[in-house]
């Protein structure tokens, strides 16, 4: 959570939206709070005035480690920081179909080469996109999703539409929460993510001194992804 001030400030405001961004706050706060989700979800948020975050989003349970950061005041202090930049290591990995979210090919050839400035020779790149022969076959759609959980529902509507041309799939979602007295929260996002085939991963990939190795099926491993493998796993070596 970037910015983390505006999002859980305590200056307050229903921004316009009749309180819906109040309630999903709330609602936010209650799942960080809760204990069945201990260990099994990170938070991490940035803030550049924590004077300014309500204290409840401060308490124990819920923002439990602060970490502050401030500027090289010491010549030893900026000689660690200009190594942790230029430190080279044995693997990196980029997950969460973060490539995908590069549309433009500068932004995806920047992500690219700061990968290859750390790695060493040899060093092994893990990532994970969209399958171009997949998406392509499946020709993403309207769909609809509901889960259940204590007492309380979520149904996720999804639209998507495919622009062949630049090789991306903008996705509309519209979301509704019914808590357990039945009261609805309703919001949307839009998603673009760019998806690729493998003749484009290895072009790109040279292109930033790294060579592609394989592809596999995420995440079941299966080597030879397929118009059925939606998502993949890329290996890649620095060359």
């Amino acid at each position: 959570i970037d910015e983390g001030d505006r999002s859980f400030g305590n200056s307050g405001g229903e921004g316009g939206d009749e309180g819906t961004s109040s309630r999903v706050i709330a609602r936010l706060k209650e799942f960080m709070s809760d204990t069945e989700n201990r260990g099994l979800v990170l938070f991490v948020m940035l803030t550049n005035r924590p004077d300014k975050l309500d204290t409840d989003i401060k308490r124990p349970g819920r923002m439990d480690r602060k970490i502050p950061f401030f500027y090289a005041e010491t010549a030893e202090a900026r000689a660690a920081v200009v190594g942790a930049v230029i430190r080279r290591y044995d693997a990196a990995a980029m997950m969460f179909t973060v490539l995908g979210y590069q549309y433009e090919d500068s932004d995806l050839a920047a992500a690219l080469q700061a990968i290859r400035r750390h790695l060493r020779a040899d060093g092994l790149f893990l990532f994970d996109v969209w399958y171009g022969p997949a998406v392509i076959a499946q020709k993403p759609g309207d769909r609809s999703v509901e889960t259940e959980k204590g007492g309380c529902r979520i149904l996720r509507r999804t639209r998507a539409h495919l622009d062949t041309n630049r090789k991306i799939c903008d996705v509309h979602f519209d979301l509704t929460h019914w808590d357990e007295v039945g009261r609805a929260t309703e919001w949307e996002e839009d998603h673009s993510v760019r998806y690729f085939f493998r003749a484009d991963l290895e072009s790109h990939l040279a292109d930033c001194g790294l060579q592609l190795l394989d592809l596999l099926s995420f995440p079941e491993g299966r080597p030879s992804p397929d118009a059925d493998t939606w998502n993949v796993i890329g290996i890649a070596r620095a060359i």
